[in-house]
C-alpha cells in the first residue's frame, strides 16, 4: 500500500502543500511499515536516514544520568525524525527512536537535500523542516524557563529555611540550573 499525497495533505505540518509537491516528496523516499515495539534508531549508529511519520506514534529518548534511559519527546503524524541525515559531516544518532503506535514513515536518505536540488519536493521538506525544528527550540526554550523558574523559587526556600535555622545546610540547596538542565535533557557535563 502506497503512501497517499492526499493523506499527507491532511496533516496538520503538511497543510498548505499541494498534492503534486507532496507525491514528488514521497517518490524520493521509501515507505517503512513501523511496528509497535520496533526500535527504529540507535544512539551512536550512523544517521543515514530521517524519516517523516505518516500515521502512528514515535517517542525519543537519550540515555541520562547514571545510564537511566529519559523520555525527551514524541513525534506525531506530519514530523521529521532524524533530521541530522541531512546535515554534512559523519553524523551520529543521538536518541533512541521507538515506535510506540505502529504506523507508516516515509525514510529519505541523507543524500536526499543533494538528489532532490532544484525538485518542488526538496522545498516543502525544507520548509516542514525549519517548523518542525521551531517548534523543538521553542518547546525547549519552555522547558530552560519552567527549571529556571523552580529554581529560583527553590532556592528561595531553601535560603528561607536556612534563614529560620539561622544557619546555612548545603544539603538543603537545590541542584544548580546547569544541574537540572542536565538532568532533564542528559549530555555531557
Amino acid at each position: 500500500m502506497a503512501i497517499d499525497p492526499t493523506e499527507l495533505a491532511q496533516l496538520p505540518h503538511l497543510r498548505g502543500f499541494t498534492e503534486d509537491e507532496l507525491a514528488e516528496l514521497i517518490g524520493m523516499g521509501e515507505e517503512r511499515r513501523l511496528a509497535a515495539g520496533h526500535v527504529v534508531y540507535e544512539p551512536g549508529t550512523v544517521a543515514d536516514e530521517a524519516m517523516l511519520l505518516v500515521s502512528g506514534r514515535l517517542a525519543v529518548s537519550i540515555e541520562g544520568e547514571g545510564g537511566r534511559e529519559r523520555s525527551v519527546g514524541d513525534v506525531w503524524p506530519g514530523e521529521i525524525v532524524g533530521e541530522s541525515a541531512f546535515f554534512p559531516g559523519d553524523n551520529l544518532r543521538s536518541a533512541r527512536v521507538r515506535v510506540v503506535q505502529g504506523g507508516v514513515g516515509l525514510a529519505l536518505p541523507a543524500t536526499f537535500m543533494e538528489d532532490a536540488r532544484g525538485t518542488r519536493g526538496l522545498s516543502v521538506l525544507q520548509r516542514h523542516l525549519i517548523s518542525t525544528l521551531a517548534r523543538r527550540v521553542r518547546a525547549t526554550d519552555l522547558t530552560i524557563r519552567k527549571v529556571w523558574q523552580d529554581e529560583l523559587a527553590a532556592q528561595k526556600r531553601a535560603e528561607e529555611r536556612a534563614a529560620k535555622r539561622d544557619e546555612f545546610d548545603e544539603a538543603t540547596m537545590p541542584l544548580s540550573l546547569g544541574q537540572r538542565l542536565f538532568s532533564i535533557f542528559g549530555g555531557r557535563k
